[in-house]
């Protein structure tokens, strides 16, 4: 299945409606539900062992008013975000490791479409910007410094509505709050 097809095939099977994500939000403060282009953030390199600096579509996490800049307070200078990963990018390596099954790609493709992997979170297209979509990767929640989003390679890309919002938040809370699966001591010994 090409990347066309595995786009449709994975809509198809959305338990969400994709057309009520999105909105322009661009007289919203930056903050949380906020989608940016051109954004650098730390990115560990599996050759290297080191982080270096990566540049991409982002997620904001962080509530305005924790990042104002007109708040004259400490510890507003840094932005919780979390990468997108464009869709024809993650499928073209997916496909990659698991060309042997056509089964599990068609499988784990269903399971992201009705949010069954905790750790990720499918975004419908977004124009010409994600054409078919991203996926966040809940494990890659990071920061970036407020200054990047002042950059010139940088810019909104829209922001989610009051549904993409509470969608999205479902699943953040789902996957950083599901009860452990190993029993923990009640008391310290």
């Amino acid at each position: 299945m090409d990347t066309g097809e595995a786009h449709r095939y994975l809509y198809d099977r959305l338990d969400t409606d994709a057309g009520k994500y999105f909105s322009p939000g661009r007289s919203l403060d930056l903050g949380a539900g906020q989608l940016f282009r051109g954004i650098q953030f730390p990115l560990f390199d599996t050759d290297s062992s080191l982080y270096a600096t990566a540049e991409g579509n982002v997620y904001v996490l962080s509530h305005e008013c924790d990042i104002d800049q007109s708040n004259q307070r400490p510890f507003n200078e840094y932005v919780l975000i979390v990468p997108i990963i464009s869709f024809e990018h993650w499928y073209e390596e997916f496909c990659r490791a698991y060309a042997h099954s056509p089964q599990i790609i068609s499988s784990f493709l269903g399971r992201i479409a009705r949010r069954q992997v905790s750790r990720l979170f499918y975004f419908p297209s977004v124009d010409h910007e994600l054409p078919y979509g991203g996926l966040v990767y809940l494990n890659q929640i990071t920061h970036a410094h407020i200054s990047t989003f002042l950059n010139d390679q940088a810019g909104r890309i829209c922001s989610v509505t009051a549904y993409g919002l509470e969608k999205f938040d479902q699943v953040l809370l789902q996957h950083l709050l599901r009860p452990k699966d190993n029993k923990l001591a009640l008391i310290y010994r």
